[in-house]
């Protein structure tokens, strides 16, 4: 007997094993690993002209500035491999240049926009959405530029919350701290779940009822703020030191 029919019986025998399973099917009957692999490579794609616009942007923000200089260099953009370095060295050798601007602006969106079209299409696949049933290419850009607008809000509100966090750490009393931290973990976890609830439901194709989104939603949030907190750890203590 071949493998699949050994795991159709193991999952006969053993109900609690055939959602599991369901799941592998499902992601590889829909080619899962090419999909990701799209979104991956627009993500990729979006990093570069997005750093460009970040440094041309500093470089405009801090020529003339040795106050906000100094809030830089006391900032988490201190710890950015190469900027970081860079900023420390010489926060001055950082320049504007509206080229750059430019061409990181239209990058950046181009790549932005090519990972949301990219999830649209993966959630229709997932959804098996019919062709003539999804957005038309004007409305699914647009469905696409109201999912980064609401990302740009979620990473305000992100920030705000990872900087509780850190008050969080200078705090003198424990229980005040360890309560506050919490607080905002939960509020962030919250948050995520919300900005993928809505991700899940306003780029599919086809109405999705929110409690079938939901359990989704709250798996992917917790698995990205472990992968935050693992990412914070690993740089913070492994690469500690390391050259630009």
């Amino acid at each position: 007997m071949d493998l699949a029919g050994r795991l159709d019986r193991f999952q006969r025998r053993h109900p609690g094993a055939g959602f599991p399973l369901a799941v592998v099917y499902k992601f590889v009957d829909d080619q899962g690993n090419y999909l990701t692999a799209m979104i991956t490579y627009y993500a990729f794609l979006s990093l570069f002209p997005l750093l460009l616009l970040l440094t041309s942007v500093l470089g405009f923000a801090l020529e003339g500035n040795p106050e906000l200089q100094e809030q830089v260099l006391d900032s988490a953009l201190s710890r950015f491999p190469v900027i970081g370095q860079q900023l420390a060295e010489n926060v001055q050798s950082l320049r504007g240049s509206a080229v750059a601007v430019v061409v990181g602006l239209v990058g950046g969106l181009y790549g932005s926009l090519g990972v949301v079209q990219a999830t649209q299409n993966a959630f229709n696949k997932v959804w098996a959405v019919p062709r003539n049933a999804r957005p038309n290419p004007v409305k699914a850009r647009l469905r696409s530029l109201v999912m980064l607008l609401v990302l740009g809000l979620g990473v305000i509100v992100s920030t705000v919350l990872s900087a509780l966090t850190t008050v969080a750490e200078e705090i003198g009393d424990t229980e005040v701290g360890a309560g506050l931290r919490v607080a905002a973990l939960a509020a962030s976890v919250a948050l995520n779940v919300a900005l993928l609830v809505l991700a899940f439901r306003l780029l599919t194709g086809e109405s999705v009822r929110k409690r079938d989104v939901l359990p989704g939603a709250i798996g992917a949030a917790v698995a990205w703020q472990l992968l935050q907190s693992i990412g914070t750890y690993y740089l913070g203590n492994t690469l500690r030191g390391t050259s630009a």
